[in-house]
């Protein structure tokens, strides 16, 4: 009856009718007809927690459980199933009940023996995996694989758990009460005698405990009763400290603390390790930066007399092992992890004991920030130049200038993005661009469309020009670092907002006190001529350049009789006069 049926199951959208209809299928097409060969047979669902997932799905003797893990641990309780059907299984299904208030479920893994429409959600609220359901994909002759046949386990799923809280739990998987998510074998309606099983672990205290503390500067002592409290912001190009903490529940304290730290080496670099007064016999640590590692960070006590009688680092006391420095290199979030060494050589230890007790390792996280140029000091809308200091020492960064708001008719540019070019050393002489004897030089830069990566904090004050700045505009200028995707906003600092003069010609607003005025709004020759005329005349008086050059169409750090010109023009009412050039740069 199964003869010409030809149904796509990714065509069927209903997960539950998918799997009704994937286990029909399946169940039917032996010899095109049912039979009766797994009536009465059986089927066993069991537990196992491992600290690590399985190596494969299929076992000739289902794997040992793990008893025993620390607060703290993430580990992995999968689901096996065995069945003395000779066929094996089409489907297995169940729910899984454990202690929401000491196990939290982080995610569902399938095994590829069951990874046809796969089923399971975690409710971390009620404790419970609610429907955990695969099917195995048919076989060619179907059933012939014999899946979870005896004495073969079969692994369904594997959940990664993290243990949240020590004592002991107990995890039971159950049947799903669904219809839909059930245990099924291959070629059989008949559905087996389930058994369901269940393990119990023990969430034991750890022992010891290595906490990261992220400080701007190395503490000042090596002893706390509580741990200092992280930093979590610095700027880019800044240095910061990762601090290595530790504490026993043994009244003997520690002898030895060892541990290997893994940083983003994209965003950061490890430059010094301090070990601290306490942990510095037999000090070690290897810094790899190519990889994000300080590799073996250790450092032992010194013996008191009596032996062990200063009870270093037992607890409710902490102390410090060693201070990492680091360099903030870029911008962005990372995590800073303190991991087991993995070295027989350097392990932590108690005093007096040659055993070896069981820690947890922290970790912490830290961003790095990039931040906007700054305002010019004392600064005033220019008509032609956008001016700010760039900042962000020590790291590399370029400059982004949005063309976010013209006036019309240069409003079709609105969302152009330019860069801040190569400084270059301008005169305030009002007639020439080079330095020149008597008048201080300022730092002019382009507009174009290719970044320039500099460490821009000592060049000062910069005054930006190009066509595409015009009176009345409103532009954000923005920095992000070396390495970064420039075509990621996420990755840019957050804006500086310039805005031009609003009015064509309109320089200053009077110049009896220095510096000259902002812009009033209108255009006057008595003070917006004459304050041209006065920087065509390197008069001491006179506004900066920056304020006073208006033209060619893309400014030539020049003062001339045209300057003033163009104010004039201003003052009779006269449009702006230029275009902006073609800007290849994408909006």
């Amino acid at each position: 009856m199964w003869e010409g049926l030809d149904v796509r199951l990714d065509m069927i959208r209903n997960p539950k009718t998918r799997v009704l209809f994937a286990a029909a299928v399946s169940q039917a097409m032996v010899g095109g007809a049912l039979t009766e060969s797994s009536r009465g047979s059986t089927a066993t669902v069991e537990l196992v927690t491992l600290s690590a997932p399985s190596a494969t799905d299929i076992s000739a003797s289902l794997p040992i459980s793990e008893p025993t893990f620390r607060s703290g641990d993430t580990f992995f309780m999968e689901a096996w199933a065995q069945t003395d059907a000779p066929n094996g299984f089409a489907q297995v299904s169940m729910d899984i009940a454990f202690d929401a208030a000491r196990l939290t479920g982080i995610e569902i893994t399938h095994s590829a023996a069951f990874g046809l429409f796969p089923e399971g959600a975690i409710d971390h609220l009620a404790g419970r995996i609610d429907n955990l359901s695969g099917s195995h994909p048919p076989a060619t002759p179907p059933c012939s694989d014999q899946v979870g046949f005896a004495p073969e386990w079969v692994r369904v799923a594997s959940i990664e758990v993290h243990a949240d809280a020590t004592g002991s739990v107990m995890i039971q998987s159950v049947d799903s009460g669904d219809p839909v998510f059930t245990v099924s074998i291959c070629d059989s309606f008949v559905p087996p005698t389930v058994q369901y099983g269940g393990t119990t672990v023990m969430i034991e205290e750890a022992v010891a405990s290595i906490e990261l503390v992220v400080t701007a500067s190395p503490t000042p002592f090596d002893e706390a009763l509580a741990l200092p409290a992280s930093v979590t912001d610095f700027d880019a190009g800044t240095l910061f400290h990762a601090e290595v903490w530790a504490q026993t529940r043994e009244a003997k304290g520690l002898a030895q603390v060892s541990t290997t730290l893994l940083f983003d080496s994209s965003l950061m670099s490890a430059v010094s390790i301090d070990h601290s007064a306490l942990f510095n016999l037999f000090a070690n640590g290897d810094i790899d930066n190519a990889i994000g590692r300080v590799n073996s960070l250790s450092g032992s006590h010194s013996p008191a007399i009596p032996p062990c009688s200063d009870s270093v680092g037992a607890a409710p006391n902490w102390v410090r092992v060693a201070s990492v420095e680091m360099s903030a290199d870029s911008s962005g979030t990372a995590v800073i992890q303190a991991t087991s060494t993995g070295d027989p050589f350097f392990v932590v230890s108690h005093c007096d004991s040659f055993s070896l007790p069981p820690a947890v390792y922290g970790a912490a996280s830290v961003t790095l920030i990039v931040h906007p140029p700054s305002a010019e000091t004392n600064g005033s809308g220019k008509n032609r130049y956008i001016s700010f200091e760039p900042g962000n020492a020590n790291v590399m960064t370029a400059l982004r200038a949005t063309l976010t708001d013209l006036p019309t008719p240069f409003d079709q540019y609105d969302g152009t993005a330019m860069w801040i070019g190569q400084p270059q050393s301008r005169s305030e002489h009002g007639g020439s661009q080079g330095s020149t004897a008597g008048h201080p030089d300022f730092m002019w830069a382009p507009l174009q469309c290719t970044p320039v990566f500099l460490d821009w904090s000592g060049v000062g004050v910069v005054h930006a020009s190009g066509s595409a700045i015009v009176p009345g505009s409103v532009i954000d200028i923005q920095s992000i670092v070396l390495g970064k995707d420039t075509a990621v906003g996420s990755n840019y600092s957050a804006p500086l907002t310039v805005s031009t003069a609003q009015v064509w010609g309109d320089i200053v607003s009077d110049c009896t006190t220095q510096p000259c005025g902002p812009p009033d709004g209108q255009v006057t020759i008595p003070t917006d001529a004459v304050s041209v005329l006065d920087k065509f005349a390197s008069r001491p008086s006179a506004p900066i350049k920056a304020r006073v050059d208006l033209d060619p169409a893309v400014p030539d750090q020049v003062i001339s009789i045209t300057d003033v010109v163009r104010v004039v023009d201003g003052f009779r009412g006269a449009s702006y006069p230029f275009l902006i050039d073609a800007l290849p740069c994408s909006p």
